[in-house]
């Protein structure tokens, strides 16, 4: 009884799985430098398909160096945001610069907290609205006096789904469900003892 109900979770699994259509789309390699800047500068976008409502994977990679005589902070960085058209809904700090070059990586799969805020920022967009939504790699620097800002081959990857709310299912519910399957296995296993 239990094999049958482990395969038909894993049969339910794989039909709901198939039923999503994954979009993978990498952002271009860009670069910025500039001296004594502030502000925003674009370094890569990837554009997003009409009514995406969740991403699953973003993922990035940064070699950047703060080349300035002034202090050093993680805070003279580059970042990645959700905008429609230009207001930013979300963004997740993704690299600091300082003295020496360095290659940074982000994965947000190791940040529950920034995949969860930004699916919320995802399904709450009007896409009736129209417009244009994107995720952007931006560089921004911090301009006082002796700081600068150098980024070079920096691109992110995304992994976004159009996927109806009904096969979206809630923490809780996973939750329940792992307790469960759990219990159904030690009981199992305590009625194999005997």
């Amino acid at each position: 009884m239990l094999k049958k109900f482990v395969l038909g979770l894993v049969l339910a699994a794989s039909f709901s799985a198939s039923a999503m259509a994954s979009v993978v789309r990498t952002s271009e390699p860009g670069g910025y430098n500039g001296y004594m800047q502030w502000g925003d500068y674009q370094i890569g976008m990837v554009k997003l398909a009409q009514g995406t409502n969740m991403v699953s994977s973003l993922t990035s990679s940064v070699d950047i160096w703060d080349q300035g005589w002034g202090n050093q902070s993680d805070a003279n960085q580059v970042y990645i945001g959700l905008y429609q058209n230009d207001a930013i809904l979300w963004g997740q700090h993704v690299a600091g610069a300082h003295h020496g070059w360095s290659r940074q990586t982000f994965d947000i799969a190791s940040n529950l907290t920034a995949l969860t805020s930004l699916n919320e920022a995802l399904r709450a967009i009007d896409w009736s609205s129209g417009g244009t939504v994107t995720m952007k790699m931006m560089a921004n620097p911090i301009g006082w006096p002796g700081w600068e800002l150098h980024v070079a081959n920096a691109y992110f990857s995304v992994t976004s789904d159009t996927v109806q709310q009904s096969q979206v299912p809630e923490p809780a519910s996973v939750a329940l469900l792992s307790l469960g399957l759990a219990g159904l296995v030690a009981s199992r296993r305590k009625s194999l003892k005997k």
